[in-house]
């Protein structure tokens, strides 16, 4: 039978440190496959709501920002080759050796619950000893479900769904069926629990100043944060005063200034680039917030909303025209 339930963060946290406890180090997978910083920021979020060790989570992904989060929060990963995204029977028997290795019992699951092309399925448990147990986890946003459904099957039973927003009706009911209990948890609580990094002293110094900035957040690609620049420059040239431009990137410093150059023409724009994982502490002071429509931006701009100028930019999966009308609606989603 189904349960679904609306837990307190304290119970939540008490009711996984419980379990976990007792497990030896690297016993529990968290998967957050995904080419962005995005499911990297929401991973190290759940890990410190769920009340989950780092001692004994690996963080399995395909991110190029792996390495980068790993050295900030201090977690053990699990790097996982670019080559596998076309090969997925590869893909499985190196995903079985690395369980079977590493002796996971436990499996957190982010956004795609059977894999962003469809790798957790019978063919991979099959690759595992008949007698071997894992459990599974879910860790649920909004996914364009017609995007995805090519790649879902019944070869997963989660213990339980944690979703932080609305899904579509298919990818609801598809959970509803495949899940002992889903658990409806408020995103903007647990993005706030990542353990808080020390900003870099020479951000701290520049902030001391008191200057007037506006605020950009987006890690790639380029014509996207030109987007961004675009919408904030149709306001930013007629100014009688020029705002410091604090960008949060982790674009190539050189393709930033070659762009803002061309951008601002004659005039050139002041600017710092920050390559920070924790960009909210800058909210509170920023004249202007400037973003696309990703699920921690937009849940963490959330208090800022009417300083908070967004671009919803095309996924394959992620909905951010979803979030886009949400916001314009004043609903907290």
């Amino acid at each position: 039978m189904l349960h679904s339930t609306q837990l307190t963060l304290s119970n939540l946290q008490t009711s996984h440190a419980k379990a976990y406890a007792t497990l030896m180090p690297n016993k529990t997978l968290f998967y957050a496959q995904g080419g962005g910083l995005g499911h990297l920021q929401r991973a190290v979020a759940c890990l410190a709501g769920l009340g989950l060790s780092a001692e004994t989570c690996l963080l399995a992904s395909a991110s190029p920002y792996l390495s980068l989060v790993a050295q900030q929060y201090n977690l053990a990963t699990l790097p996982i080759p670019l080559a596998f995204q076309h090969q997925r029977h590869a893909y499985q028997h190196w995903l079985a050796t690395q369980i079977l290795e590493n002796q996971i019992t436990t499996i957190y699951i982010d956004v795609f619950p059977c894999g962003i092309i469809g790798e957790w399925n019978e063919a991979l448990f099959a690759l595992l000893p008949a007698n071997y147990s894992l459990k599974f986890y879910y860790i649920g946003r909004r996914l364009q479900w017609k995007s995805y459904q090519q790649w879902h099957n019944k070869a997963i039973f989660f213990e339980n769904s944690y979703l932080f927003e609305p899904l579509e009706t298919a990818h609801q009911h598809f959970l509803e069926q495949q899940s002992k209990q889903i658990t409806y948890l408020a995103p903007s609580t647990f993005l706030s629990l990542s353990p808080i990094i020390e900003p870099p002293q020479q951000l701290l110094q520049l902030l001391e100043k008191e200057q007037p900035y506006w605020l950009f957040i987006h890690s790639e690609p380029l014509h996207e944060l030109l987007a961004l620049f675009q919408l904030a420059w149709q306001t930013y040239q007629n100014l009688t005063y020029k705002p410091l431009w604090l960008i949060v990137s982790q674009l190539n410093p050189t393709l930033l200034h070659e762009t803002l150059q061309t951008l601002g023409g004659s005039y050139q724009i002041k600017y710092h680039l920050l390559n920070s994982l924790q960009p909210h502490f800058l909210f509170e002071k920023a004249e202007k917030i400037f973003s696309g429509c990703g699920f921690n931006t937009m849940y963490q701009t959330f208090a800022f909303a009417d300083k908070h100028y967004f671009l919803p930019f095309p996924r394959r999966y992620d909905d951010q025209n979803w979030r886009a009308e949400q916001r314009k609606l004043g609903r907290s989603m």
